[in-house]
């Protein structure tokens, strides 16, 4: 989005602080400056979609007359200043302003009028990764964790959403007890800004933020799918990486995500049944307009005994697999049963290399925090001594009967019929 940001003069601290804090919110990559005098000519030959401009107690008057100016040239005018004069407040608004915002309460005013103001500016989060499951069993949720948990290692943070309510598997997986869940954003959500959103997050010692799934079946179905999409919308203001685990394809607030997601995971085993209905989803999916190049197959568990051969179940699916994920019950169960994600305890497991790929990194980043790793070690063992002795030995993960570099590819399928969306209202909970 192209921004104005007009004072008077080039240079303004208000203007500085101002720039900062619109760079932080996703969507303002181009942002000029000019003077009062200047504004309106500058608007004229190069229309912006936004302007703020600055107003100072020592020249109220000049920044009347520019945003008199701008108004008159169609510009949408935003203005900062000192909320001490009500007069000057009201001046302002008078010559055209769509908003005043308070300099001394700047960065939360400011989050509360783009979110309101801008519908445009409620874009999609720049990788929106939605994890579905193709059967129960097939551990999607498992994958969504350690795909966070990766993530937010290498870039600092990660926006992890549990929109599983039947199950809501993620706080305990990250051994966390939330304060918060979906469900008060959704009762919250006609006030709902980033500030909120942000507030409603649990944090995790590597740089995941979760948004956790309801806890009782009554907190399940407060859920609403126009809370949903606020939910995704402010994750996609505050956070570049968003990774959501979902229940199921058809109801309304689910499928809601899966049409903004930038790539969508099913997850499935090499077995009749998850095949079988992982061909469905995709099929679904197609046909609702989601584009074939996002949909990716994850399988999992991968080298178990009696299972499908993977060039059967590729030909089922209509298509290789994009990812491959071996069996490894030691690091897996190990994760689950304490808490501590296999890309914590376990980061140079062939797993969570494969996990790391899926997730768009090259090998699993290790930039574990001292205390944090430490602690996830000793926890890991401990539980492995008191719980299951003689699991003290390792247990090295199966080798695949095919490489890796064998599933890199998509394929492109027709659309077959798709479902009707169910509105969970009218299905209830679950």
């Amino acid at each position: 989005m192209r921004t104005l940001l007009v004072g008077p003069s080039w240079q303004h601290t208000v203007l500085d602080r101002l720039a900062g804090l619109l760079r932080s919110h996703h969507g303002f990559n181009y942002i000029d400056r000019t003077p009062f005098e200047q504004a309106a000519p500058f608007f004229q030959e190069s229309p912006v979609e936004l302007v703020f401009l600055v107003l100072p107690a020592d020249r109220a008057a000049d920044a009347l007359r520019a945003v008199g100016a701008l108004a008159a040239a169609g510009a949408r005018v935003l203005v900062v200043g000192p909320a001490t004069d009500p007069k000057l407040i009201l001046s302002v608004l008078q010559e055209g302003a769509e908003r005043f915002l308070d300099q001394q309460e700047l960065e939360p005013d400011l989050a509360s009028v783009l979110a309101r103001l801008t519908p445009q500016l409620k874009a999609e989060p720049r990788h929106l990764i939605a994890v579905l499951s193709a059967s129960g069993g097939c551990g999607a949720s498992t994958v969504a964790v350690n795909a966070a948990v990766l993530l937010a290692q290498r870039h600092g943070r990660c926006n992890l959403v549990d929109l599983n309510p039947v199950k809501a598997d993620l706080a305990p997986l990250l051994d966390l007890k939330p304060q918060y869940t979906l469900a008060d954003l959704c009762v919250n959500e006609t006030r709902l800004d980033r500030t909120l959103y942000e507030k409603l997050l649990t944090p995790h010692a590597s740089g995941v933020a979760l948004l956790a799934g309801p806890r009782t079946p009554e907190e399940a179905r407060q859920l609403t799918t126009a809370g949903v999409a606020e939910a995704v919308t402010r994750a996609g203001e505050a956070f570049a990486h968003v990774v959501v685990d979902l229940e199921d394809y058809f109801h309304d607030e689910q499928t809601d995500v899966l049409d903004r997601a930038t790539r969508v995971l099913v997850v499935c085993r090499l077995d009749f049944t998850a095949v079988r209905n992982a061909r469905r989803i995709i099929d679904a999916l197609v046909a609702r307009g989601v584009p074939r190049s996002r949909v990716e197959v994850v399988v999992n568990h991968a080298g178990l005994p009696n299972e499908l051969p993977l060039g059967d179940a590729e030909a089922a699916l209509g298509g290789p697999a994009a990812h491959v994920l071996p069996s490894d019950p030691h690091t897996m169960n190990m994760a689950a049963n304490t808490g501590v994600p296999a890309a914590v305890q376990a980061p140079d497991a062939e797993v969570v290399r494969r996990v790391a790929r899926l997730a768009g990194l090259t090998v699993a980043d290790q930039r574990v925090g001292a205390v944090g790793r430490f602690t996830a070690l000793c926890r890991g063992f401990a539980q492995r001594v008191l719980r299951h002795p003689q699991a003290a030995a390792e247990t090295p993960a199966p080798i695949l009967p095919y490489p890796q570099s064998q599933t890199d590819t998509r394929a492109d399928q027709g659309p077959l019929a798709g479902p009707v969306r169910v509105p969970r209202a009218q299905a209830g909970a679950g």
